[in-house]
């Protein structure tokens, strides 16, 4: 029986997604469409390329060609620098995935097999080495070092500011702040982690997304930090439950408390990568950034606000649209005296 067209979408190379067009379109180049199908059972979701389709595309002639000919014809330039300089700076970076998932959905389609993509991973760790890391044991100056050849000399600024001249500002815009203020009762009496974290407490309620509410907001600092107890296994971390966190983006997990003796880790559940850090929380906050941004990772939809703002304190050119409320804040702490 031929399958009812339920629906239709054309692909968009500009925006590498399926769009609806109208039932009128004129449908060319099959492979570049995606359609669901009926035959009387569950909706079925297939593109037409993929229909009679099912084991990895990887060798296919011409379409099948090996990573490095593919940018010799399409960006020749990362080679040139991957040679020249031993490294794949961030732009390139996005180029090559462009390139790379640009190819891969012209050869296999819009939902590639994993054959496929294993095997563009394995071409793309072959061709340049130095993009495979051994985290474990040498993550906090991997971190460094990628984001110092990123950015040159603004790798320490967030260590330099932080206490110096950002947190006594944001003391001062907080104790204008009536609902705020209490925040910093006894703040003088912590100790330097646990001021550290009550800024970025303040922080959080300070660049809460719009739409959050204050209940919200109190939750958004787990997305940044959240608590495991002490002698918690760091190998458990990335399938322990007992953070109270559902967030499995990379965020800090201290092992302990902030006053006693206590472990900082970097933790990415998703991906299974654990970075243990040798110094205070401070030092932490500092690594993730810098994880997110060597990584070219989105932020964490309630932590946008607050990472954009680390990203002004870094001095480097904003990455997110939603930045009212950062630049209010700014304008507030170039006010303080």
């Amino acid at each position: 029986m031929v399958p009812n067209i339920l629906l239709i979408l054309k692909y968009n190379s500009d925006f590498l997604v399926y769009t609806d067009v109208d039932t009128n379109v004129e449908i060319k180049d099959f492979d570049r469409f995606h359609v669901f199908l009926s035959t009387g059972g569950p909706l079925v979701e297939a593109s037409l390329e993929e229909m009679n389709q099912n084991q990895p595309h990887t060798n296919r002639g011409e379409d099948s060609q090996p990573l490095q000919s593919l940018l010799m014809k399409k960006a020749p330039q990362i080679l040139q620098e991957y040679k020249t300089t031993g490294f794949v700076s961030m732009q390139s970076r996005k180029l090559l995935v462009k390139t790379c998932i640009g190819d891969l959905v012209e050869r296999c389609g819009f939902y590639p097999l994993n054959g496929d993509k294993l095997a563009l991973a394995k071409s793309i760790i072959a061709t340049f080495p130095s993009l495979s890391v051994q985290v474990a044991g040498q993550g906090e100056g991997f971190l460094d070092s990628e984001f110092g050849r990123f950015t040159g000399e603004k790798a320490d600024l967030f260590l330099r500011k932080w206490e110096a001249n950002i947190i006594p500002k944001l003391k001062a815009v907080a104790a204008m702040e009536p609902g705020l203020c209490t925040l910093l009762k006894g703040i003088e009496d912590m100790t330097e982690d646990e001021a550290c974290y009550t800024m970025l407490v303040l922080l959080t309620h300070l660049l809460s997304p719009v739409g959050v509410s204050h209940c919200s907001a109190k939750t958004t600092i787990t997305n940044l930090l959240d608590f495991v107890l002490p002698g918690t296994r760091i190998a458990s971390l990335c399938s322990d439950s007992s953070t109270s966190s559902t967030n499995h983006q990379p965020q800090v997990i201290c092992i302990g408390d902030l006053r006693s003796l206590k472990q900082y880790v970097i933790v990415a559940k998703n991906d299974k990568v654990t970075i243990p850090l040798d110094d205070g929380l401070k030092c932490a906050v500092d690594k993730l950034f810098k994880l997110y941004w060597v990584c070219n990772l989105s932020y964490p939809p309630p932590l946008c606000p607050v990472f954009t703002f680390f990203e002004y304190i870094y001095d480097l050119p904003f990455s997110t649209q939603r930045k009212a409320k950062v630049l209010e804040l700014i304008a507030q702490l170039k006010a303080c005296k």
